[in-house]
């Protein structure tokens, strides 16, 4: 035997199974139009962070470069070839990357960043004394 008892204060409706004494609580939900929303909602919040947050090209002491990471992971969807490309041959001609934003963790990505930077000079500075071993 169920009864129904609903609960005036929120849209929750709680069902009672007398004979086990387990209540089983069901949410009324807005069905797909809530889920979209969600999702819109979502992707919102995530445009959003990747506006306020920026990845920076730079090379010694000049200005650096400003792209939103929006707009990096736009890039690296649409043409991710030839932009890896180009940004492992900028490490090689001396640029430095990183990530900046106020509202973003950006520590272990940048200590990548740097490794890598650090890595392509050691190979450039490799290859130039092997070169010059050679001559």
């Amino acid at each position: 035997m169920e009864r129904n008892v609903e609960n005036n204060e929120s849209t929750d409706v709680i069902k009672v199974d007398v004979k086990s004494g387990e209540e089983n609580y069901k949410k009324k939900s807005g069905g797909l139009g809530e889920v979209i929303g969600r999702i819109f909602k979502f992707i919102g919040k995530v445009i959003k962070k990747g506006n306020e947050n920026h990845f920076e090209i730079r090379k010694d002491n000049e200005r650096p470069i400003k792209i939103s990471l929006t707009i990096s992971v736009l890039l690296l969807i649409i043409a991710f070839w030839p932009v890896a490309i180009l940004l492992v041959i900028g490490l090689f001609l001396g640029y430095k990357y990183s990530i900046t934003g106020s509202n973003i963790n950006v520590g272990k990505v940048n200590d990548i960043l740097v490794k890598a930077s650090n890595s392509a000079e050691n190979i450039k500075s490799d290859f130039n004394e092997g070169y010059k071993s050679n001559n």
